[in-house]
Parts: structure tokens; C-alpha cells; sequence
């Protein structure tokens, strides 16, 4: 098993958050989802990550020279990710706020799950919080990090 304070640092430094914004046509329907994720080189740690927080390995890129090394990932999504945020969350210095933002949209996402089906003259609302949060992340992204 991974301590928590070694994920953090991986995460911190290998890692990241995203917001994936799908449109689905001729449908009146956005999907927005949060991925987390961390890529490198070393497919037992890779394998370990999911094992312990779950999500998924996969192959991220193939090499582009045949002396690079094979890039391997791992990732979870939407309320999978609130266990691994919420206990690595304490250790983290890059992408703390990053993690606090995205914690804050998946409880909202899935506080508001039903009204899709229910109250639909909500979605315009809920749209915007959504995008609202997905360019703050982006925003965040490029902040650089002063301790």
C-alpha cells in the first residue's frame, strides 16, 4: 500500500485535474465530468494507484523514439475521484486549490443529479456554475505556485 503523503507528492508533481465538457448533439444536453489523474513511466506504482484508489491503467503514449520510455496511466472520474482528493488533499501544495475547486463541483454535481430529469428549466443554471468551474480550472492551471 501507498502512504498518502508519497500520492500526494506523485500527484503534486505527476498528476492532474480536469473538467471534460461534452456536447451531445441534437440532444439539449452538456455533460461536464472531472477526471484526476497521474502519468509516468513507472507501471508498478500505476498499478498500485489503482489498486488502492481504484479507476483505471492505461497505456498513455506510445514512444516516440525508440529510447523513450513507455508512458503509463492512471485515472479516475466524477464521485470516484472524492475519496482519493479528500485523503491526499492535506499533503498537497500545487494543486491544492485546484482539488479544493473540483471537490466543491463534484458535491454540486451530485447534489443536483436529479434535476436534469425533474426541473428542467434549471439546466441554464446549473450550465453555468458548471462552466464557470471548468475555467477557473483552467485558470488555475496556469497560476504558478509560490510556497
Amino acid at each position: 500500500m501507498l502512504e498518502i503523503p508519497y500520492v500526494a507528492g506523485l500527484f503534486d508533481g505527476e498528476g492532474y485535474i480536469t473538467i471534460n465538457k461534452w456536447e451531445v448533439p441534437g440532444r439539449d444536453y452538456i455533460r461536464y465530468q472531472l477526471f484526476v489523474g497521474i502519468s509516468m513511466t513507472d507501471k508498478p506504482i500505476i498499478e498500485m494507484l489503482a489498486a488502492q484508489f481504484g479507476g483505471m491503467c492505461a497505456n498513455y503514449k506510445k514512444q516516440k523514439q525508440p529510447n523513450h520510455r513507455r508512458v503509463f496511466c492512471w485515472k479516475v472520474s466524477s464521485k470516484s475521484a472524492v475519496p482519493f482528493l479528500r485523503q491526499t488533499i492535506p499533503y498537497l501544495r500545487v494543486k491544492r486549490e485546484q482539488a479544493e475547486l473540483v471537490l466543491r463541483f463534484q458535491e454540486h454535481v451530485t447534489a443536483n443529479s436529479s434535476v436534469f430529469k425533474y426541473q428542467p428549466e434549471r439546466r441554464a443554471e446549473l450550465y453555468e456554475y458548471r462552466e464557470a468551474v471548468r475555467r477557473e480550472l483552467k485558470r488555475l492551471h496556469k497560476v504558478s505556485y509560490t510556497p
